[in-house]
């Protein structure tokens, strides 16, 4: 055992060997500090020198090189979740894009309702329409409250919206797949470095650049699941997909109708901000603000875009957009999933500008 005075009052102790301890005790004798922490052996590939400083060199490399390996771990386990992220939004994508096919189909049964409408019985659940082309026949569901010619306009205006967004959908699939391609590249460059600070510092910018938060870099906490996945276990799902303003503001969109009320009930406080298009079925929209802000303009209009284009007015060139604090939105009981009455209403008017949603969009980070 050997002895290092590292100040009059105080002294450090190295026991070397592959049971090793480090102790730093006071004056009088009394233990200040020990590593490993109670008596636990070091790693058992690390081998420690007699002499006690040189033990002590290689007690600090042992724990720099560990840091480096897990930061260089931390490291791949991001940028692979933003892969399998970047996944998701392409094959999602790609969904709405093979709705385009359909486009056709509701141009035809809009075209036959407007003409064949006035025999179909008023409140009638559904229609049995004369196919033309084929001979046959054509069964679509129909809103009883409405009559069936003016509901020929809602199959027009949808084919209408699948046309309109297809520019923005075959624009976000080409950002996404370029996004993929640079993550396949990083994560070789990742398995390939040194575990060293120099080699690591370029690949998390990188990473960043790639829409990796410094948080799960870090491996913290709540950062995209983060401790879910160190156990092993899935992360829990979230009832809604977050986007980003340009200024880096969060903002949150339901994933469904039950995502929507829990969103909104159990997620947003009262002090948010809190959208939805006006008049039509869509998403909750929320805004997270600190408690007495206002929301910034350019995020309104951020947020106004997402609620526009993940509701039933997705497609058209203007949407207006409801917009209230959190405390004055309330859930009716017994009420429809996601159906929820506000007060204090306000609406914007949003032009729906394709650069800003395709912006906005390329932000997704999976819920």
């Amino acid at each position: 055992m050997g002895s290092f005075g590292s100040s009059p009052g105080a002294r450090l102790e190295l026991t070397p060997g592959r049971r090793g301890e480090a102790r730093l005790l006071d004056a009088a004798g009394r233990l200040i500090l020990r590593w490993p922490p109670q008596g636990g052996a070091p790693q058992a590939a690390v081998a420690y020198p007699a002499d006690p400083l040189a033990a002590g060199a290689a007690l600090v490399e042992a724990s720099d090189d560990a840091a480096a390996g897990q930061e260089k771990a931390a490291l791949a386990r991001a940028v692979k979740a933003r892969r399998a992220a970047l996944e998701r939004r392409a094959e999602a994508v790609r969904g709405d894009l093979g709705r385009l096919g359909s486009v056709a189909r509701l141009q035809k049964t809009g075209q036959l309702l407007l003409a064949q409408g006035a025999r179909v019985p008023r409140g009638a659940a559904k229609a049995l329409l004369d196919d033309w082309e084929t001979g046959g026949k054509i069964e679509i569901a129909l809103d009883p409250s409405r009559p069936a010619k003016a509901q020929a306009e809602a199959f027009f205006a949808k084919a209408r919206r699948y046309q309109r967004g297809e520019a923005v959908m075959r624009a976000r699939l080409a950002e996404t797949e370029r996004a993929l391609s640079a993550i396949a590249a990083l994560e070789a460059d990742i398995a390939a470095a040194e575990a060293r600070p120099e080699a690591l510092e370029p690949l998390a910018q990188r990473a960043r650049s790639l829409g990796v938060s410094r948080a799960e870099l870090a491996g913290e906490p709540g950062a995209s699941g983060a401790r879910a996945l160190r156990a092993g276990r899935p992360a829990p799902r979230r009832p809604f997909h977050a986007y980003r303003s340009a200024s880096g503001a969060a903002i949150l969109v339901g994933r469904g109708a039950e995502d929507n009320d829990a969103l909104t009930t159990k997620h947003a406080r009262p002090h948010d901000l809190w959208l939805h298009a006006k008049g039509v079925t869509g998403s909750h929209v929320v805004v997270p603000l600190a408690k007495g802000a206002s929301c910034p303009a350019d995020v309104l209009v951020d947020a106004a875009t997402l609620a526009a284009h993940f509701s039933d007015a997705r497609g058209e060139a203007v949407c207006e957009v409801s917009y209230v604090q959190r405390r004055y939105v309330r859930k009716p009981r017994g009420a429809a999933p996601g159906a929820v009455v506000f007060d204090r209403e306000k609406v914007i008017a949003v032009r729906i500008e394709d650069g800003r949603l395709s912006r906005l969009l390329a932000t997704k980070e999976e819920g």
